[in-house]
């Protein structure tokens, strides 16, 4: 069976809105003739919120490979040692540095004010209290100011963390999560057959899935990414499927 990958923000879906109706019905056509998979920075809380409901039951991969999900219910997520996380947090608030707490659907923001989390609130009503959420699972760090990239770096050397950290550099932030798979990689642990799949990535965290790929589209430009069978604009994928489902 044919596998059709998507990538969300930058990808299919532009300036965190929900996905458009012309894509959304091709991907929906999709779904009788293959599997749809999505694949996405964010944790799935927030990701069903930009798709239409008919694509609520696709296998969903969130936090970058850390949680999957599939009609309806949770195949695995990964969490932070309490310990650990609870040191990274501390760091953060010792310099300031806002941030936002992700666990398996619930969110925090730090005190630290910042745009974003007025954002987070129009998208989901899922929030908790710091205290409240750090009795349950934690899932994801999302550091909202990119510039303290280096100093957190060396922060999470230091302890001797070893997380998956993947830069958003459009938005200048970055997300912090537990496991050590990517999207790729818990794709294959869940047996995705990556030699009869197309990609559409636009970002680092999409690299290894499109590398994989027996076809690959990249959301942007050759110097960011090289190695595609095809480059488009988000507007254009609905062309870009009709012109590669025929050899495919």
């Amino acid at each position: 069976m044919k596998t059709y990958i998507f990538d969300l923000d930058g990808t299919i879906i532009t300036n965190g809105q929900p996905i458009h109706n012309v894509i959304a019905e091709k991907i929906k056509q999709l779904c009788s003739s293959g599997s749809v998979i999505f694949a996405s920075a964010r944790p799935i809380r927030d990701m069903l919120p930009l798709l239409p409901h008919e694509l609520h039951n696709c296998l969903m991969i969130g936090c970058n490979g850390g949680m999957a999900w599939q009609n309806g219910n949770f195949l695995f997520s990964h969490s932070f040692n309490s310990e650990h996380f609870s040191r990274v947090i501390t760091f953060l608030k010792e310099e300031k540095i806002p941030y936002v707490i992700d666990g398996i659907w619930y969110f925090s923001v730090s005190e630290i004010n910042h745009e974003f989390h007025n954002y987070m609130r129009k998208l989901s009503i899922y929030e908790k209290e710091e205290k409240e959420l750090l009795s349950e699972k934690i899932t994801k760090i999302l550091v909202l100011d990119g510039e303290s990239r280096t100093k957190i770096d060396r922060f999470l050397e230091r302890e001797g963390f070893k997380y998956n950290i993947n830069h958003h550099k459009a938005d200048n932030l970055f997300d912090i999560t537990p496991q050590s798979e990517n999207k790729y990689q818990s794709l294959c642990k869940l047996g995705v057959d990556f030699n009869n799949s197309i990609v559409f990535g636009n970002d680092e965290n999409d690299y290894e899935m499109l590398d994989n790929a027996k076809i690959s589209v990249f959301i942007g430009a050759t110097k960011d990414y090289p190695n595609a069978n095809f480059y488009c604009r988000t507007e254009y994928i609905p062309s870009i499927l009709d012109e590669v489902i025929d050899s495919f």
